[in-house]
């Protein structure tokens, strides 16, 4: 989102060696036991892709 102002020098970063690297996928559903097939099955697979750390 800010990617383009930090490139035009109208935001920096700041605490760049305290922040942690962002990556990966971090999707936000409800409780499984109240999701559909769909969606436990689709969680299910982020889970099984998931890249070691």
């Amino acid at each position: 989102m800010a990617a383009a102002d930090i490139a035009a020098g109208r935001l920096r970063p700041i605490l760049g060696d305290w922040s942690p690297p962002i990556g990966g996928v971090h999707p936000y559903y409800p409780r499984l036991r109240l999701a559909s097939v769909t969606l436990q099955a689709f969680v299910a697979h982020l889970w099984s892709a998931k890249v070691p750390d």
